[in-house]
């Protein structure tokens, strides 16, 4: 099976990163790595994401300065390890079988370099 790294930049979004990292944790197919990128948040958003992912052996939490989104992106993919990389927004959630799905098929078609899904919008309360 290849293996998925999920790649979180995190800026400002204490409240959110919980549910976004509960959404990871929570695969029905566990994902190989999850890394988070701190990019200088103002808040406790580092803190919360390091509370989650306690305990989890394949997930971290790097901080650094502000960089802005682009340059946080860059760094988290040249600290994945993982065959494939999903990123995912620090306000965002996936759906429990996504990495489960995304497997699938990635085994049954290996020439396969990205792969897109629908997307459904949530609200501030997670609707």
């Amino acid at each position: 099976m290849p293996s998925i790294s999920v790649l979180i930049p995190l800026y400002n979004h204490a409240r959110y990163i919980g549910e976004t990292l509960q959404s990871v944790l929570k695969q029905t197919s566990p994902v190989d790595e999850i890394i988070v990128l701190d990019d200088g948040s103002k808040d406790n958003s580092a803190a919360v994401a390091q509370a989650a992912l306690q305990g989890h052996a394949n997930a971290r939490v790097i901080r650094q300065t502000n960089r802005g989104a682009h340059n946080t992106i860059n760094r988290l993919v040249e600290e994945s390890r993982g065959d494939y990389l999903a990123v995912l927004n620090s306000d965002d959630a996936f759906m429990p079988t996504k990495i489960e799905r995304c497997r699938n098929l990635l085994s049954r078609t290996p020439n396969v370099e990205l792969l897109a899904g629908k997307v459904r919008l949530m609200d501030d309360e997670s609707r």
